[in-house]
């Protein structure tokens, strides 16, 4: 049985191993040529035999690994650890920088280096008070900032405690532009950023 691609409206007739017919404008066509049996076998053969020796190479290809240096992106090498309390993302996130550096401490060393104020929170006629997060942690850190019983610290004793264990500060403060922290972290240096959740 002969199969024409793609398939042709007409009449066919077969003259002499040929079959004409008139091509429609528009369509393309790839002629194709009836083999004998033996000669199938030798083309399947052939195309088996090809296959290996092409797919050789590409296994070889891909087994091969490499490394590329971008200029404009960088995955530093930071562990990742699950902070341990409600309230203790800051410590966890110093936690695992310090680590990127080869300082190895513990999410509770570091809360007890960066201390709490555990006083609850008050209202007077001046407005909403509470610990000072410049200073130290505020609140529990396993309480809730909706229940107001825990807040958060904020850059001030984080940098006085990477510093105190032997991390180099370069920056510390707010408002600082987004494209200093690409430069920092492209540099190879991690970043602990504070961002809004609201």
């Amino acid at each position: 049985m002969l199969r024409y691609c793609p398939a042709l409206c007409g009449k066919h007739r077969r003259a002499a191993g040929r079959i004409p017919f008139h091509v429609p404008e528009g369509i393309s066509l790839t002629s194709y040529r009836r083999l004998p049996r033996h000669g199938l076998r030798l083309v399947v053969a052939l195309a088996t035999a090809a296959v290996f020796v092409i797919a050789s190479p590409i296994a070889a290809l891909a087994a091969l690994t490499f490394t590329t240096q971008a200029t404009n992106w960088r995955i530093l090498n930071v562990p990742q650890y699950h902070q341990q309390h409600g309230l203790s993302c800051e410590a966890a996130a110093l936690r695992m920088a310090l680590a990127s550096l080869g300082i190895a401490r513990s999410e509770s060393t570091l809360l007890s280096q960066i201390g709490a104020d555990l006083r609850r929170p008050y209202t007077d006629a001046t407005g909403f008070h509470w610990g000072d997060p410049y200073a130290s942690f505020v609140g529990n850190v396993d309480g809730s900032e909706i229940g107001l019983t825990g807040y958060g610290v904020y850059n001030t004793p984080i940098a006085r405690v990477a510093q105190a264990d032997g991390a180099s500060i370069s920056q510390s403060g707010e408002g600082i532009a987004a494209s200093t922290i690409y430069q920092a972290v492209l540099a190879g240096h991690p970043v602990i950023a504070w961002v809004s959740f609201d």
